[in-house]
């Protein structure tokens, strides 16, 4: 929504591979100053070495692991390991097109409404074929969840939906 401060930080989205938690300079890939590594995961069914190497990086000290677009990867995995990597602490990230686009936005309003969602990003390639579209989702949350559901933003630009945090 108009006036609604956004806040540019350094980051990196790394992509998963097998055996990324043995690696020593992990921390060096977190987004800013932080300790938030956002991982893109395989566009494929994860084997229990993969989901297992997830959870062991949740309990690392050195990062807090968040998950990019999850959307993407939602009906590929089962509602019990998504439970199990929530149980662990693991975040979750999503598009904002996924609170835009008719066929997701339900599911995506549901999901945030359960805690599932603590943070929004743009995937923003370029303005013509892949906008931001931050102030549409914002929007669209506003509307459905109102308000109150938004908040003020924190110390590293996030609003409430990052409440589990």
């Amino acid at each position: 929504p108009a006036g609604v401060p956004i806040k540019v930080l350094l980051g990196a989205e790394v992509k998963y591979y097998p055996g990324i938690s043995k690696l020593t300079e992990l921390k060096q890939l977190c987004i800013h100053e932080s300790k938030l590594l956002l991982l893109e995961m395989p566009m494929a069914k994860w084997t229990e070495y993969t989901v297992k190497e997830l959870v062991e990086l949740a309990h690392t000290r050195q990062v807090k692991l968040v998950l990019a677009h999850i959307e993407r990867y939602l009906s590929l995995q089962s509602p019990n390991i998504w439970n199990r990597l929530y149980n662990e602490g693991i975040l979750m990230q999503v598009n904002a097109t996924f609170f835009t686009e008719f066929m997701s936005r339900r599911k995506a309003i549901s999901l945030l409404q359960n805690g599932g969602i603590h943070f929004i990003g743009s995937d923003c390639h370029n303005i013509r074929h892949r906008p931001p579209r931050i102030a549409q989702a914002m929007e669209f949350i506003q509307k459905k969840c109102g308000d109150d559901f938004i908040g003020p933003l924190n110390e590293f630009g996030y609003s409430k939906l990052g409440k589990n945090l």
